[in-house]
């Protein structure tokens, strides 16, 4: 199941963020999680398949990968640092990332549903994964220097 799992977050990935203008985008499987994030927004999946989804990143390369997206879709990025503006734009590329995760799993035979998004700042944030079966975990770059890490994780 891991196979069609990570094949679904590797097209989702590369589909939502090149709708919204990224070209290209570079998603690249990673070995694993940093130890550390500083922002974390999951989404937890349900049906068939349990699990969830996490978008991980410093706080200072979530607000650049943020303004940069913003752009890209003719809007600018209001407030200083990681406000309400951030928050709002993080919970919904994570959404967007998961429903579309979700599509591709549908299509693949595995039938799941997503929970609301959830935000998580501070310092040093980690994840307990130590009862996750199956996982896959890719760092998603728009550009040379600028990229989140998305998790997926099933039990």
């Amino acid at each position: 199941m891991i196979e069609k799992v990570h094949a679904a977050v590797l097209t989702a990935a590369s589909e939502v963020f090149n709708e919204m203008g990224v070209d290209p985008v570079l998603v690249k499987e990673i070995e694993a999680p940093r130890p550390e994030y500083d922002v974390i927004a999951s989404v937890g999946f349900t049906g068939e398949l349990h699990g969830f989804l996490q978008f991980q990143g410093d706080k200072e390369e979530v607000i650049s990968f943020i303004s940069i997206i913003s752009k890209l879709l003719g809007m600018e990025p209001e407030g200083e640092g990681f406000g309400p503006f951030q928050t709002s734009t993080l919970t919904e590329l994570t959404n967007q990332l998961a429903g579309r995760i979700s599509m591709h799993l549908e299509k693949s035979g595995i039938n799941t549903n997503i929970t609301p998004p959830t935000i998580m700042t501070g310092s040093n944030l980690n994840s307990d994964i130590s009862s996750i079966r199956e996982s896959t975990i890719c760092r998603i770059s728009i550009d040379d220097t600028t990229g989140l890490d998305a998790f997926f994780g099933a039990q």
